[in-house]
């Protein structure tokens, strides 16, 4: 092992062993995308700092490759362009690495205040929550009239909110049925 990020690129890689990848089924393509991506952050998460060595990073680690190839596969069988299913798998690793490692931030806050998890996140989003409503109507007429939306939704419901919308963007590249 030649260094510290060496040693990481293996630990991160020894993480993906834990992604199973389906077979490609063209007629199912978004699916296997909206299973696999949740999959994947599933698995970091577990592992919460491992994510940061993804990131500014392109793992090529065996488990890495075999999951690029599985979502190269089940794209391209869509009917997604190699070049867009190419950049839609950076962008999809960028998507949950940055929120994996983003949650990891948030349990050492937790962790560091000695507070269980809901105690942590009611204080913690309640603060932003008590300011938000202070803020004065006529600079902040949106923000005052939506804090509750603008701080509704955990971690996982804002992650799958956002995968929808990366997905349903792709989708308009995929098979012209399957739009």
């Amino acid at each position: 092992m030649a260094n510290k990020d060496e040693l990481l690129d293996l630990l991160y890689d020894r993480v993906l062993a834990e992604v199973e990848t389906p077979k490609a089924d063209p007629g199912r393509w978004r699916e296997q995308m909206r299973d696999l991506v949740p999959h994947i952050y599933e698995v970091l998460s577990a592992h919460a700092d491992i994510a940061r060595v993804a990131m500014a990073n392109i793992p090529s680690g065996p488990n890495a490759l075999r999951i690029t190839e599985a979502e190269l596969a089940i794209m391209i069988s869509g009917g997604v362009p190699p070049r867009i299913a190419s950049w839609m798998i950076d962008r999809l690793n960028l998507y949950i690495a940055a929120d994996v490692h983003e949650g990891a931030m948030y349990a050492a806050r937790q962790r560091a205040s000695g507070k269980d998890a809901g105690e942590f996140i009611s204080d913690f989003f309640g603060r932003f929550g008590d300011y938000y409503r202070t803020l004065p109507e006529d600079r902040f007429p949106m923000m005052t009239a939506h804090v509750d939306d603008l701080l509704e939704g955990g971690g996982r419901v804002r992650f799958e909110f956002g995968l929808d919308l990366l997905l349903g963007g792709l989708a308009r590249y995929g098979a012209p049925g399957d739009r």
